[in-house]
């Protein structure tokens, strides 16, 4: 038996012959899901192409938004360093070329600012004479007109001067003025305006990038140098131009002519300001600005026209290529529109998409994709990068890529109903809700940079763009459009005509809807950093095309609850210390001195989510001769706040106390001395330029004119030593405290 016996271990286990595989440990949560990113990661290469355009606005808009002008070195050694990561990391290559996109994208902006960006004049000029050029012309709904000027030069001084100005004159202007004509004036000439509050909206910047180098306004009458028959040759764009506005000017009147105008040649100027609100406030404020939809209209027509008609004949359809023929003659055709109605960015992207599906219908590819999007993004922020500080081309980019991700993800749907519902009825199926959708994720998609920019939201835009797009489409556009087409031959009034009803019809539905009850809520703007995460986030979601794209949602949908929680400024001041607002404790933002009426009050008013300010000055001061007593209490959140001078007497709460500390508004020199021993915060009316000592803080109107407008920051805790005394934690922040080029 023990013979038989055979040790165990020498047997040789049946798993472990060679050949046979060995057995994988169980794999944990984590590379499971390693592994799952990695694939999605793999199948994604066809889409990385996408995100050119977002490092090359990331670039663009990194340097406009410097708060200092960087050294051009420092923007080509960053290139150069990820360049040749680029080239040493294969593993992240994809990574490290996005970078030296927005790298290359960051020093292009520069170069092209300091190398062919207008020189600015520094300070205010006194009034001069003035001999210029008239670039354009516009009417002021608030009274005057706007003069855009070139080759601008001062008879008998040598000045360096912009090339480009802007000009208000309320003065007498002759009604026969016009684009090309050459003009003398008495003029005075001011540096770029400044931002009216610390992040918002740089007007001065916007103008910069135009080509202005200064403003103005114009204290003498405009006299005209050249008469009609001597003005200066405009070219065929203007006359034509020209000629349509008299033709509308003919067949329409009122709101009618001003929004014909804005529709087919890019002129809002002439739109009553009321009318103008209101189609604010209904949702449908993006209708008056050329865009897609006037450019898909334009194609549309010209392309079906053009095709149609040569399909006509047999012989040219069975030798000639009509769809690439149409497509050509389309493509020209948008360029001609789009230089009829003075190239605005939007239209311009809107062209550039356009002509791109043209060029795929002629290759044979398909046509509406987001690769189209980015193809019509790239040129316009590689020759343009200034670009990306323009409103309407963030907005209108925001929601075409909205727009084509979503119907991408729709598409089968779409497809179902019209096989399921025939044709006819299917077809008119997904018209409707091809509205509907397209209303949704537009909304969203520019819901962010509205409430950015503009603090508000429209609750009633998704009504009104199911009425007012199929008027537009199928009734004021076709009208307007044929109204051009027949103005050179004097047929054009029966076409406008019947476009003036249809803008009748929308105004009258605009007036409907911006009147019901909580048509319009103002909200105060989101932080910066929120809206740039909430923007990568959505890129994210679009340009993906795995379950990869769904790691952004978690974070859309925390943004908006963080978005808004940042301290609010407790004093608002303008450059010149003779308005300022004050943040109270119970209305609000109360404007304490300057006028309501104001465009700098009115940002303030925009900018703390308020509709404006009331007449509540009087509660929150005590003024005399000298200046003014504003008293200061720890506010619920944590910041310093106005109390009403009616509850100064009240008894102490547990956690505050009436009137922690002082501010003072000191508008005359007799009563700084008082101020400076009051241990307050003071505001300065007027140039001083020396210090009170000891005092909580100061600040006077020569610092607010050399640094531009200031938000103060004044916040306070309770000490833990003794529940009566509380610390001061101040902060002031300026408009614009370094130089830029567009910065006097």
């Amino acid at each position: 038996m023990n013979t038989a016996t055979s040790d165990i271990s020498s047997v040789t286990p049946l798993f472990t012959e060679p050949g046979w595989p060995e057995s994988e440990p169980p794999l944990s949560d984590f590379e499971k899901l390693r592994r799952a990113l990695t694939a999605a990661w793999q199948r994604e290469h066809t889409q990385r192409l996408l995100w050119a355009p977002a490092g090359l606005a990331a670039g663009a808009g990194l340097y406009f938004n410097l708060p200092f002008e960087p050294p051009i070195a420092a923007g080509i050694f960053a290139l150069w360093v990820s360049v040749l990561l680029a080239w040493l990391l294969p593993t992240y290559r994809t990574f490290a070329l996005l970078i030296a996109l927005i790298c290359a994208s960051f020093c292009g902006a520069q170069v092209k600012t300091q190398a062919f960006g207008p020189s600015v004049i520094t300070k205010q000029q006194p009034a001069r004479n003035y001999i210029a050029r008239v670039e354009r012309v516009e009417e002021r709904l608030e009274g005057g007109w706007r003069i855009h000027l070139s080759d601008v030069a001062s008879p008998g001084e040598t000045l360096k001067l912009p090339a480009k100005v802007r000009l208000v004159a309320r003065t007498d202007v002759p009604a026969t003025l016009r684009a090309g004509q050459r003009i003398s004036l008495r003029a005075v000439l001011t540096p770029l305006p400044r931002p009216v509050l610390p992040g918002s909206y740089d007007f001065g910047r916007a103008l910069f990038l135009k080509g202005y180098g200064a403003t103005g306004f114009a204290v003498s009458a405009v006299t005209v140098l050249t008469g009609s028959d001597e003005a200066l040759e405009v070219g065929v764009i203007t006359r034509a131009r020209k000629s349509v506005d008299a033709a509308i000017n003919k067949a329409l009147a009122g709101p009618s002519a001003g929004l014909a105008k804005a529709l087919l040649l890019g002129d809002k100027s002439q739109i009553p300001r009321d009318v103008r609100e209101t189609y604010r406030r209904a949702g449908l404020a993006h209708l008056l600005a050329i865009s897609g939809l006037h450019m898909a209209l334009v194609a549309g027509c010209v392309f079906l026209c053009i095709r149609q008609g040569l399909s006509c004949s047999a012989r040219l359809a069975l030798i000639l290529p009509l769809k690439s023929i149409a497509a050509g003659v389309t493509i020209a055709a948008l360029i001609c529109y789009l230089m009829l109605v003075g190239a605005p960015v939007s239209a311009q992207r809107a062209t550039l998409m356009a002509s791109c599906v043209m060029l795929a219908i002629i290759v044979g590819r398909s046509a509406i994709s987001l690769r189209t999007a980015a193809l019509a993004a790239i040129p316009m922020l590689v020759l343009w990068p200034e670009n990306i500080t323009d409103i309407g081309f963030q907005m209108s980019f925001a929601a075409v890529v909205a727009l084509v991700s979503g119907y991408e993800a729709a598409a089968t749907t779409f497809a179902r109903l019209r096989v399921r519902y025939g044709p006819v009825r299917g077809g008119a199926l997904n018209y409707l809700l091809g509205i509907m959708l397209s209303t949704i994720l537009a909304e969203i998609a520019v819901l962010p940079l509205s409430l950015y920019h503009f603090n508000e939201i429209t609750v009633y835009g998704l009504i009104g763009n199911a009425f007012a797009v199929p008027i537009t489409g199928f009734w004021v556009m076709p009208a307007g459009l044929m109204g051009i087409l027949l103005t050179p031959f004097g047929l054009a009034d029966p076409a406008f005509y019947m476009m003036g009803l249809g803008l009748d019809l929308m105004t009258a539905l605009t007036q409907d809807i911006s009147a019901a009850p909580g048509a319009y809520l103002a909200f105060k703007s989101p932080s910066t950093v929120a809206l740039l995460v909430f923007c990568c986030a959505g890129l994210w979601l679009c340009l993906w095309r795995t379950r990869l794209r769904y790691l952004s949602v978690p974070v859309l949908l925390i943004i908006p609850f963080v978005a808004f929680s940042y301290q609010m400024p407790t004093l608002l001041l303008s450059p010149s210390a003779n308005a300022f607002a004050v943040k109270t404790t119970r209305d609000g933002y109360v404007l304490l001195h300057g006028k309501r009426s104001s465009f700098a009050a009115q940002v303030w008013a925009r900018e703390m989510g308020q509709a404006g300010f009331s007449e509540m000055k009087e509660r929150y001061q005590r003024c005399d001769m000298e200046g003014c007593v504003i008293q200061l209490e720890l506010n619920t959140d944590g910041g310093l706040a106005a109390v009403p001078q009616a509850d100064l007497n009240r008894p102490p709460h547990a956690a505050t106390s009436a009137a922690l500390y002082r501010l003072e508004y000191v508008k005359h020199p007799a009563g700084l001395s008082d101020a400076c021993s009051s241990k307050s915060f003071i505001i300065v009316a007027y140039d001083a330029h020396h210090r009170c000592e000891g005092t909580i803080g100061y600040i006077s109107a020569d610092t607010l004119a050399r640094d531009g407008p200031a938000s103060i920051f004044l916040s306070a805790s309770v000490s833990t030593a003794k529940a009566s005394l509380y610390i001061l934690d101040m902060k002031i922040s300026y408009a614009r405290a370094s130089r830029r080029p567009w910065v006097p």
